[in-house]
């Protein structure tokens, strides 16, 4: 059946396709940040990653309006402040909107853009030996920039802004490639692994306004097209979204900030997945600014600070670090804690946010 979209959404989706570009490529004077030139903190970026790794807070490349990185941090939170890591080793090229995920103690980091052009390799680090060592690229073209990497089970997934899912074994270091998820046509938000599940964010176009955050859940990759099926939402729904910063824990997933064709905006949104098919939607507070494209991670869970319930809770801090304000903002170099209180099976509403 053809889709006929009405004049409103066809510009809306064009001013959208131009403000993700300007994003993406930016100037044309953008150069690699190779090497590790002693910083005390890290420089302003957006589009890098931050992944917790047996506790600690690992955060990796990016870009601002100059340079793009291949810089590594650690988030100390004793200070709220990061302190750089040289490696021992040769270091993955800089790149910016790539995948990032721990698997077995280790980061692994997989595509993304350089300057000038997307790739497909994969690196992990590993602490132990402060080590960076190249797996196996992605076999197939295209290489991915807006790419995401998952930890489900035994596996790494990757899940990228096309709908194309490919899994990767680092026991054997193989990948396996290539089926397409059935996505609605539209936008993809981010990828999180809930529950034994692959749950992508997604959103999608209308002949009107753009609807809500949708999620989809696939079951571990059993075939050429996954048993994917909609979540039913609960609650208020979030407005169309692109590229915010995810962060998730046990059965809940938050989405900080993001961007339309309008702008960026401080929101954040959080999804419990209450059981197999039902997932409430709430949002919380703002951040204290508007950003898109920054990163998050969340924290080890610490012990409450205030009265407890009947069920044991402790809060947990997600660091959010960097980003940038949209239309035509530069990238943001400040470290934000967000504080939410949580359970074994639910999620509260934020305690404290400085």
């Amino acid at each position: 059946m053809s889709r006929r979209h009405s004049w409103p959404m066809i510009r809306y989706w064009f001013t959208a396709c131009l403000l993700s570009f300007a994003v993406t490529i930016g100037p044309s004077s953008l150069t690699a940040q190779g090497g590790h030139t002693p910083e005390s903190v890290p420089p302003a970026r957006y589009g890098h990653s931050l992944v917790n790794v047996n506790g600690r807070v690992l955060l990796f490349g990016g870009r601002n309006s100059t340079y793009v990185y291949n810089d590594l941090w650690e988030f100390d939170p004793s200070t709220n402040t990061f302190r750089q890591i040289v490696p021992s080793s040769v270091s993955p090229p800089p790149r910016y909107s790539h995948g990032a995920a721990e698997f077995n103690g280790r980061m692994y980091v997989l595509g993304g853009h350089n300057v000038g052009s997307a790739s497909q390799d994969l690196w992990y680090f590993a602490s132990g030996t402060n080590t960076w060592t190249q797996g196996s690229s992605h076999p197939t073209w295209p290489a991915f920039n807006h790419t995401n990497l998952s930890h489900l089970g035994d596996f790494l997934y990757r899940t990228s802004f096309a709908g194309l899912t490919s899994r990767y074994d680092p026991g054997t270091d193989t990948w396996t490639s290539g089926y397409a998820e059935p996505a609605p046509p539209g936008g993809w938000v981010g990828t999180a692994p809930v529950n034994g599940k692959l749950c992508s964010f997604k959103v999608e176009w209308s002949n009107t306004q753009p609807p809500p955050v949708k999620v989809i859940c696939y079951e571990e990759w059993t075939g050429p097209y996954p048993p994917g099926y909609d979540m039913s939402l609960s609650g208020e729904l979030q407005p169309y979204t692109l590229e915010p910063a995810m962060a998730w824990w046990g059965n809940t997933v938050w989405l900080l900030g993001g961007h339309t064709s309008t702008g960026s905006n401080k929101q954040v949104w959080q999804y419990t997945f209450t059981d197999a098919t039902t997932v409430a939607v709430t949002r919380l507070p703002d951040m204290p600014t508007p950003r898109t494209r920054a990163a998050a991670a969340p924290l080890s869970p610490r012990p409450a600070t205030t009265a407890a319930s009947a069920t044991i809770q402790a809060n947990l801090p997600i660091v959010v670090f960097g980003g940038q304000t949209i239309p035509w903002g530069g990238a943001m170099a400040d470290t934000m804690i967000y504080t939410v209180t949580v359970s074994a099976n639910f999620v509260y509403l934020p305690l404290t946010m400085r």
